[in-house]
């Protein structure tokens, strides 16, 4: 049994390697009035990729919006993923207000005057979270490939160090 745990959990890392987000990066600035463009690559061909934001009343991570990957492969230095992209509208969701509020109890769905920050996840479904990165990644991943390495070794050795959660921020 701690065989079977083991390579379990041995997958979904190798999973969550490969399969990332590659905008919006960490700490990127957005207005949630306005669609935010997601996107990445999968693991696999035509998979569901969903994107989920907390919510600080609920202390649930709810699904915002969905891709579905495509089925031409990306070659990224040795590597085949395959890119999704999607656009998700904050506002259009029930409780959106609850992603941007206040950390305090009681004010969770109070959106703060100045900024507002709201955390989000995106998997594949079925998977674990997929990877996520600083502005500036390409620069990281770019070194890699220099130094000879494939996308899954170079995403690992780049990612955010809040990876999986992606924090966008919205100044109010």
């Amino acid at each position: 049994m701690k065989t079977i745990r083991i390579l379990v959990l041995i997958f979904g890392l190798s999973v969550a390697l490969i399969a990332c987000v590659t905008g919006p990066t960490n700490n990127k600035w957005v207005t949630p009035h306005s669609p935010i463009h997601f996107s990445g690559y999968a693991s696999q061909p035509g998979v569901m990729v969903e994107i989920r934001a907390y919510n600080k009343l609920s202390h649930d991570w709810v699904p915002v919006g969905s891709a579905i990957s495509e089925n031409a492969p990306a070659n990224l230095n040795g590597d085949t993923l395959y890119f999704w992209h999607t656009d998700v509208l904050f506002t259009s969701q029930p409780q959106w207000q609850c992603f941007w509020g206040s950390d305090k109890p009681g004010f969770e769905c109070l959106i703060p005057p100045g900024s507002a920050n709201a955390q989000v996840k995106v998997r594949q479904v079925g998977l674990i979270e997929l990877t996520t990165f600083e502005s500036g990644f390409f620069s990281c991943i770019s070194q890699k490939f220099g130094e000879g390495k494939g996308g899954i070794v170079a995403g690992y050795e780049c990612r955010s160090s809040l990876s999986p959660i992606l924090n966008l921020k919205w100044l109010t």
